[in-house]
């Protein structure tokens, strides 16, 4: 009886642990979602503050992914979307931040990190992903990203942040798509 006890807490307690975890990731890539990246986002904002320390914030987009869709398929869509996610995880540090943003939109919010180094580690990611060789999409040539970095000024809100990095990502796009553009650019 006491081992019955002590066994269905326990049990509950680690089904409510892998439950709020499910909570906080995206289902199909693995990486957090918009939600939890909100909230971290909002905290980081908070303590850069305080501490006076960089952060910068990468928005990435999957290029013509609606072609992707259209031409071989949903089910190819989500693997270039978890392929995407690998290696945007695969290419930052383990106190990087990897949220999916949208639909084939993804975020890296990079603490300790000012601007030029985070446009140096999205290109970094635009490259591996232009290298990824998926299967079943041969004729559709590479993969490639658009990648928007900002970089956090005194007094910004979340919404700030975010809003200038989505800024960049469009002039990357506008300028023909696999590229980086930070402020400087």
């Amino acid at each position: 009886a006491l081992l019955c006890a002590l066994l269905y807490p326990l049990r509950n307690a680690l089904l409510y642990e892998q439950a709020l975890t499910q909570a906080l990731k995206d289902p199909l890539t693995g990486v957090k979602n918009r939600a939890s990246m909100d909230a971290y986002l909002k905290q980081q904002i908070t303590v850069t503050e305080r501490h006076k320390n960089p952060l910068s914030v990468i928005m990435f987009d999957v290029d013509l992914f609606k072609s992707i869709n259209d031409s071989f398929g949903h089910v190819a869509g989500d693997v270039v979307l978890r392929a995407v996610a690998d290696v945007i995880v695969n290419c930052t540090r383990d106190s990087d931040v990897v949220s999916r943003y949208g639909g084939e939109e993804f975020v890296v919010i990079l603490t300790n990190t000012e601007g030029d180094g985070a446009v140096y580690l999205a290109e970094r990611v635009r490259v591996a992903v232009a290298a990824l060789k998926l299967d079943g999409m041969a004729n559709h040539g590479s993969v490639t990203i658009s990648g928007g970095v900002a970089e956090f000024h005194q007094g910004d809100t979340p919404t700030d942040l975010l809003c200038r990095a989505d800024k960049m990502l469009y002039g990357a796009k506008a300028k023909g798509r696999n590229r980086v553009q930070g402020a400087s650019d």
